[in-house]
């Protein structure tokens, strides 16, 4: 007699860890303010918090890779919007992961390379200037793949939805909310009533988390099985 595989709380350990990095990231992340303020005594910290924080997000994305590719494979036997599914929501994490590059390594870099503000002479007014226009490249850099991420996320939450509805161990509660919380964001930066700054972005995390972590824990009740794919009968 076989037995059926226990439950696993490996993907609520790893979506929550992720999950959790990447709020904390959000939480601590230093504004665009803080981060241009004048030489002093705290702005070394501010940008080495900026890149901490980056550090710690950057560090997250595997792990939110990896446990949403295990929701994905519990549910393979819609094999198709599974794997539509994780193929977006990849693509989103390569997209977040530049986005976060832009934000907490380079434009630090930039920062610190400001000549003081005081500074009068030619040379340091022209290479202020210059430097000035990296950090404005490199924050439409961030936005646009910030953009970019919320996209495609939102093609991801919609195909696990979609690969959830009847599937065992799934509420349909959290198969119609997928949907909703991956296409609320899009809509709402369409119609000019989300930015993509701290606090906007801050909220599409926290929305984006608080599913994951729904999914997680549902994956971790059962032992993962998907049921198998019919067999083909013969004519």
């Amino acid at each position: 007699m076989t037995h059926p595989p226990a439950p696993s709380r490996a993907p609520l350990a790893i979506i929550g860890v992720g999950c959790a990095a990447i709020l904390l990231t959000m939480l601590l992340h230093p504004t665009g303010g803080e981060a241009i303020a004048d030489r002093d005594a705290g702005h070394a910290a501010v940008l080495l918090r900026a890149r901490a924080v980056h550090a710690l997000a950057i560090a997250a994305l595997p792990l939110l890779l990896s446990g949403m590719g295990l929701l994905s494979w519990r549910l393979r036997a819609r094999s198709v919007t599974a794997a539509f599914a994780f193929a977006a929501w990849g693509l989103a994490t390569g997209a977040i992961l530049a986005a976060a590059v832009a934000s907490g390594f380079i434009s630090p870099a930039l920062i610190e390379a400001l000549p003081s503000p005081t500074s009068a002479a030619a040379a340091d007014i022209a290479r202020r200037a210059a430097l000035q226009q990296q950090l404005h490249y490199t924050f439409t850099w961030n936005q646009g793949f910030s953009t970019v991420y919320v996209g495609l996320a939102a093609l991801a939450f919609t195909a696990w939805g979609l690969a959830m509805r009847g599937a065992p161990g799934f509420p349909r509660a959290l198969a119609m909310a997928a949907p909703v919380v991956g296409l609320l964001p899009p809509l709402l930066l369409a119609v000019g009533h989300l930015r993509l700054d701290v606090g906007g972005f801050g909220l599409v995390v926290l929305l984006h988390s608080a599913w994951m972590l729904w999914a997680a824990w549902c994956l971790s009740r059962d032992a993962g099985q998907a049921p198998p794919p019919r067999a083909a009968t013969p004519s």
